[in-house]
């Protein structure tokens, strides 16, 4: 039986990429974690708003920006990941407008427009 053994010569400025591509991928990993537990929990506290001046709501509110805010930034997502999480953020903007009273959620701000999902 034969062995071939194939050596590599990988150069320093070949590993720091190689290392900063690792390092991009779990952190949009732990951002996807990050933004899917933030819109899950500010659903369930738009579900307990009575009203739009209530700390649940504000908490919900506050929730939606963040979430919003952060997933333009998460680049290494699948289209599968990027739908279901821009579907739950639909759900959580609507079941904040049910809330009676008061302001709407807050648009996602205007240097994120330009992104393109």
């Amino acid at each position: 039986m034969a062995i071939c053994i194939v050596h590599l010569l990988v150069t320093p400025d070949a590993m720091k990429s190689l290392k900063l591509a690792e390092l991009r991928a779990r952190t949009d990993h732990d951002l996807l974690r990050l933004v899917a537990r933030q819109v899950e929990r500010s659903i369930a506290l738009a579900g307990q708003a009575d009203q739009k001046q209530s700390p649940a709501y504000l908490s919900a509110q506050t929730g939606y920006t963040r979430a919003r805010r952060l997933l333009p930034v998460i680049y290494g997502l699948t289209s599968g990941q990027r739908n279901e999480l821009t579907s739950r953020l639909q759900q959580l903007r609507l079941a904040l407008e049910t809330v009676p009273g008061g302001a709407v959620p807050v648009d996602l701000p205007k240097e994120f427009e330009h992104v393109h999902w």
